[in-house]
């Protein structure tokens, strides 16, 4: 009877949390519009209550181990790996149902790590020792007594410590904030903490780590059913053991992102009627007292949601070039789209908003999501962000793009990185994520969950340029590729006769031609008219007698 009756909780689970919107808050849109979607002038919302971080000590609790009121275990899981089936190249990590999942890459040792919670009342984590094209099972947890875990954060820590972080959202109190850590050289090896508890609800969270060695943890929460005095800012320099608090008011759809040194980006949308997005640093490591920089960033006083912060890992940080994404729905309308606001030191330090990324008439975009590369002095950051038509069910594409601190509003024309369409439905949005073991610009790294009916189904992976994969799809379709990315020239290597081969950009252009090549074939990054083509992604196509030829090549001038 008990398992007849926890099946009956599962299902039900998945049909409220197939009508949740997405993210949480958003209403369905209705995918189009006619309007021209030009932004005449920016309006500033006249908000006279609290926003953001004060810089008192008012509020401010130091930090203190908090007593863990539930237990913890780990769990095992008869796993052998899913098929290393490929759509083009989409591999499968979880293929389940799943509330929720993240994902990070250890600096040290390039490899990766997947984080996805399961309707069993589970967490299970992932990793990947060759760029993702193999994932094996690594360690798994539950709480007694058992919660869904509807939100999930993983940092991989390193430099002074070895411990992986997974922190989850337990249903207690309407919503308590848990650790467990697990060593990134001994799974058996792991402890479990507390991070916010206590009586006030707890909708959503995110978190990071800084760049030190030995870093700092942090993590930021709202409670989303009301205003005021509704989030807070805990810290760890302890990796995780105790818990300093501060409090700030009236933001939803929280996100924070590391600066190069001692910079905490900070962003969101103004609490209970979403007209603005909000951003505010902090230049030293998150300490009361040193919170500044507060503005909106967002353009006129419509619907906004699911803001996401990054900057480049350059110095000193109150210079670096700091982008801003949302989600935004037009004049509430109900076609979302996605916006954003850059700051750059080239015109003084302030920031341009109302910037398009993704404003189809035609479908919504959703959900974005920006990174920077780990990396110090580097000056890219990769985007990403969903498309589709307004229903429950319809068919979804995933874009990614980049762009750099020198030219920060000219982003480079999208592709479509999942081979497969999905299904919008359920909450759970995209990832981008950096894999340090791949060279160049192909490093950005795309992980999403992907979506059936009407909840959230498997959690897969896909990149521009793959690394281990790609190298084993040459194999396959019987092209071979002396190097990618490839910088000023390139040479492919069919292992069969081949009667054609041809190069497209971005936007689908042809661009080169090579017809009945023999042997290997020498691209010098020209087009057919002697002209040096741009850097950027470019799609290699061929036929041989038994089979057709697709490749993504990441090529650099």
């Amino acid at each position: 009877m008990l398992k007849y009756l926890s099946l009956i909780l599962i299902f039900s689970s998945l049909i409220w949390a197939g009508y949740r919107t997405l993210p949480p808050g958003r209403e369905p849109g209705t995918g189009r519009t006619s309007e021209n979607k030009e932004v005449k002038e920016v309006i500033v919302p006249e908000i006279s209550e609290p926003i953001g971080f004060s810089n008192s000590l008012e509020g401010y609790i130091p930090a203190r181990e908090i007593p863990c009121e539930i237990e913890a275990k780990t769990v095992s899981f008869d796993w052998e790996g899913f098929p290393s089936f490929l759509w083009g190249v989409d591999v499968a990590i979880d293929t389940s149902y799943i509330t929720a999942y993240d994902v990070d890459y250890d600096m040290t040792t390039g490899w990766l790590y997947c984080a996805t919670g399961w309707f069993d009342s589970t967490v299970r984590i992932f990793r990947s020792t060759d760029n993702g094209r193999h994932w094996g099972y690594f360690q798994g947890f539950a709480h007694t007594p058992k919660s869904v875990y509807w939100n999930i954060g993983l940092i991989c820590g390193r430099g002074d410590s070895n411990w992986l972080y997974i922190f989850v959202k337990h249903y207690r109190n309407n919503g308590e904030i848990y650790l467990f850590r697990v060593r990134m050289d001994d799974p058996s090896v792991w402890s479990h903490h507390a991070v916010a508890t206590g009586a006030d609800t707890i909708d959503d969270f995110s978190v990071c780590r800084d760049y030190r060695s030995n870093y700092g943890l942090y993590c930021l929460w709202a409670n989303e059913r009301r205003g005021g005095d509704n989030g807070r800012f805990h810290r760890s320099l302890d990796y995780g053991k105790t818990w300093d608090s501060q409090n700030y008011w009236n933001l939803w759809d929280t996100h924070l992102s590391p600066g190069a040194s001692s910079f905490l980006n900070f962003t969101g949308a103004y609490a209970v009627n979403r007209n603005s997005v909000y951003y505010e640093w902090n230049r030293n490591y998150g300490a009361p007292g040193y919170w500044g920089g507060g503005t909106f960033v967002s353009f006129d006083t419509f619907n906004h949601y699911w803001p996401r912060v990054a900057s480049v890992l350059t110095t000193p940080d109150s210079q670096a070039t700091t982008w801003v994404l949302y989600e935004y729905n037009w004049r509430n309308s109900g076609d979302h789209d996605v916006w954003y606001a850059v700051r750059s030191h080239a015109w003084g330090d302030t920031w341009r908003k109302g910037r398009g990324l993704a404003t189809s008439t035609q479908a919504d975009e959703f959900c974005p999501d920006i990174k920077h590369y780990k990396l110090a002095n580097y000056r890219w950051v990769v985007a990403m962000y969903t498309a589709a038509d307004s229903g429950w069910n319809d068919s979804c594409n995933i874009y990614w793009t980049y762009t750099n601190k020198d030219t920060p509003t000219v982003w480079q024309p999208r592709i479509r990185l999942n081979d497969s369409l999905w299904s919008e439905g359920g909450w759970v949005g995209s990832r981008v994520i950096y894999n340090p073991q791949a060279a160049g610009l192909g490093a950005g790294i795309f992980c999403r969950g992907g979506s059936l009916f009407l909840s959230p189904h498997g959690v897969y992976m896909d990149a521009v340029v793959f690394g281990g994969v790609s190298e084993h799809l040459n194999k396959m379709t019987g092209l071979r590729i002396s190097s990618n990315p490839a910088k000023g020239g390139v040479r492919f290597y069919p292992v069969s006769e081949i009667k054609s081969l041809q190069i497209y950009d971005a936007s689908g252009k042809r661009i080169k031609t090579f017809l009945n090549p023999r042997g290997t074939i020498l691209w010098d990054g020209k087009d057919e008219k002697g002209k040096k083509v741009s850097s950027g992604i470019y799609l290699i196509r061929g036929k041989t007698e038994r089979e057709e030829i697709a490749e993504k090549l990441l090529f650099l001038q």
